[in-house]
């Protein structure tokens, strides 16, 4: 899989900006704080359905506007139009080709990507729930059964541990 371009409009610290990419390699330079992070960031919520940084969707939106956009080209056997709008106390719309998706769970793994970022030292360091975290997105981007009985465990773990508290 490669992305071939992106387009943000009011994205994080982006007004309007688009940007094609090399088949072979790509570097983003940059001084600190010019939003090449934003630009990782940007193709991570077009693969993930949500951002790294931060799980709540109003924060992509760029400070002092009501929306974000987020479109990219994704080259597999065929270009795939992705595409994502975000509105402030919305929900978020979440297109490939121009068709929506019923579910977000079905358009994970279709565009696998890992993003390391400074914050990620945690998988080291920190407790293994961080490394559960990371490892359970990498293999549920690869195994669609592996995301589906996730998401059939977390909420099954959550009242487990409610009836665990109410009994201790």
């Amino acid at each position: 899989m490669i992305i071939e371009s992106l387009h943000l409009v009011n994205f994080k610290n982006y007004a309007e900006t688009s940007v094609s990419f090399s088949p072979q390699f790509n570097v983003l330079v940059g001084k600190n704080g010019s939003g090449k992070t934003n630009l990782l960031d940007a193709i991570y919520f077009l693969s993930f359905t949500k951002g790294a940084v931060s799980s709540a969707d109003q924060h992509y939106i760029r400070e002092g506007e009501a929306q974000a956009i987020v479109r990219g080209t994704f080259v597999t056997d065929k270009n795939h139009d992705i595409s994502l709008a975000l509105q402030q106390g919305q929900k978020k719309i979440f297109r490939e080709d121009g068709q929506d998706y019923s579910k977000l769970s079905e358009h994970l793994g279709k565009y696998p990507v890992v993003l390391l970022v400074p914050d990620d030292t945690d998988l080291v360091k920190d407790s293994s729930e961080a490394r559960r975290r990371f490892f359970d997105s990498l293999i549920s981007q690869l195994e669609k059964t592996y995301l589906d009985n996730l998401v059939r465990y977390y909420p099954c773990l959550t009242q487990s541990y409610s009836l665990l508290y109410m009994f201790a």
